[in-house]
């Protein structure tokens, strides 16, 4: 059984790189909406009686979609519901990797998982990364001088002094998804194709949003076809003010790689922060208060 990460890529996001889509279904919505991080949402995951389940939800402007994921040591079932009426569902065996896409529990349509996602090795060696550091100047800096690169500068207002943060990292990849559906896929269907390839109900979440499209009828429009992987960075931090230290901390910040092979175009994007969930900003307003309270 997959160990579910549901804290893995939870804040996802805040820039998407879409595909423009539409399709009718048999039980359509009448409104578009956008497989997005703002609209596409996990809603909780459980385990019981040897089975996993998770549920997200399709946020829409008149009506919420549920899409139930069940899973076993055999099968993946995602089960679409619109106020508590299942839509369709989606059934993939584990063992032949074929997926059933059902209505009224009759099989309208059979794909092969593996030509709809692969996972593949990351190569870093060409990658387009910002490995700049910030610029800050302060001619109160050398007061709170560390071994470690300054990453930002904040003044706390009410303690009359700067708070530097201080940090170095480490990097580490995921694997690539590459994911491909066609034109009036069913959104159960690609649910249900990257719970049987990811690991971690968040990361599935991620890479739908990550290639987000827009959903019309439960169905998306255009071809999605892109790859998607994540960057984490680990860092090890400390926050100096008046000479001394106010504040250690560890973060892990995550950002994806998308390739949008529809557009052509590539990004990255911020997916979420582990660890201390506290802006650099706060961490030095924080540490500067810290310092100085120690001294009264």
């Amino acid at each position: 059984m997959r160990t579910s990460f549901t804290r893995f890529m939870c804040c996802l996001l805040s820039a998407i790189v879409l595909f423009t889509l539409a399709v009718p279904h048999s039980k359509a919505a009448s409104n578009a909406t956008t497989l997005d991080a703002q609209h596409f949402k996990l809603l909780h995951t459980y385990t019981a009686g040897g089975k996993e389940t998770t549920q997200y939800e399709l946020n829409q402007s008149d009506q919420n979609t549920v899409y139930t994921v069940t899973e076993d040591s055999y099968n993946i079932v995602v089960q679409t519901t619109r106020n508590n009426e299942e839509i369709d569902k989606t059934v993939i065996d584990k063992n032949s990797k074929k997926i059933d896409y059902m209505q009224n529990n009759q099989t309208i349509q059979q794909y092969d998982l593996d030509d709809h996602v692969k996972v593949l090795p990351t190569d870093t060696s060409q990658l387009d990364e910002d490995t700049s550091a910030p610029t800050i100047s302060s001619e109160n800096q050398a007061l709170s001088a560390s071994s470690m690169p300054l990453l930002k500068s904040a003044y706390n207002s009410g303690v009359g002094q700067y708070g530097y943060l201080y940090g170095t990292f480490n990097t580490t990849y995921g694997d690539t998804y590459q994911v491909k559906f066609s034109v009036g896929t069913a959104v159960s269907v690609i649910v249900g194709a990257l719970v049987g390839v990811a690991t971690g109900t968040g990361l599935v979440l991620s890479i739908i949003s990550a290639l987000g499209s827009t959903v019309i009828a439960d169905a998306i429009v255009n071809t999605i076809y892109g790859t998607v992987f994540a960057q984490s960075k680990h860092y090890d931090l400390e926050v100096r003010s008046q000479g001394e230290v106010g504040l250690v901390s560890k973060q892990t910040i995550v950002n994806a790689k998308v390739n949008n092979y529809q557009t052509g175009k590539s990004s990255w994007v911020y997916l979420r922060t582990e660890g201390d969930g506290r802006n650099w900003e706060d961490m030095c307003t924080i540490g500067a208060y810290n310092v100085y309270i120690s001294k009264l």
